[in-house]
């Protein structure tokens, strides 16, 4: 199993199509689970380069922005070249195909995460353990719990 995390700092459209490009034609991963944003942590590199005082005045940043500038609220980076509709445009790259896991806001599953993904704690109620992401592919690919 293989997790892409697209819209970082540099990512854009055409990298993103090249990238799931690159997996169908030469890694062909068994699965793929991909998501967007990059969360930022305070006194990463990568939270100095794009963390402000004002975090307001920053494009790309989402989350709790307001009154948050030690990043102990979520804060996520969302590369504004890839989109405002980047979750259409990867279920649009990925439908169809059985090697992706990712949101598609088309089908109603939109997040990952626990707490709103109904079919992932049905899973976990019913005795499924492990990394979320494998408890979903087990369920998907219809095999019993590990």
């Amino acid at each position: 199993m293989l997790d892409l995390l697209l819209g970082a700092p540099g990512d854009t459209r055409e990298g993103i199509w090249r990238t799931v490009e690159l997996m169908d034609r030469e890694l062909q991963p068994e699965r793929a689970v991909i998501s967007s944003g990059v969360r930022l942590y305070p006194g990463t590199p990568l939270a100095a380069r794009l963390a402000s005082p004002l975090l307001t005045a920053q494009p790309g940043l989402l989350g709790e922005l307001e009154d948050n500038d030690n990043l102990l609220r979520p804060v996520f980076y969302l590369a504004p070249e890839v989109g405002p509709d980047l979750g259409a445009y990867l279920a649009e790259l990925t439908r169809g195909n059985p090697r992706y896991s990712c949101p598609d806001p088309e089908a109603g599953l939109s997040d990952y995460n626990y707490s709103e993904n109904h079919v992932l704690l049905e899973a976990i109620a019913a005795v499924y353990r492990g990394a979320f992401r494998d408890i979903l592919r087990r369920r998907e690919d219809h095999l019993p719990p590990a």
